[in-house]
């Protein structure tokens, strides 16, 4: 069972290939995984700003 990048924990997301993505460990998963990040983190930004 691999975490989402998503934590419930304020200010703390994940990003690496050991997080849920659509593949399994590789270097694909990790880019995956950091994309998804960034997108969690650009929509909480977007979310406080207004």
């Amino acid at each position: 069972m691999r975490p989402d990048q998503d934590t419930p924990i304020k200010g703390l997301t994940l990003a690496g290939d050991y997080t849920k993505t659509s593949n399994f460990a590789t270097m694909e998963s990790a880019v995956e995984s950091g994309e998804i990040a960034a997108k969690i983190v650009e929509d909480e930004m977007t979310k406080s700003a207004l």
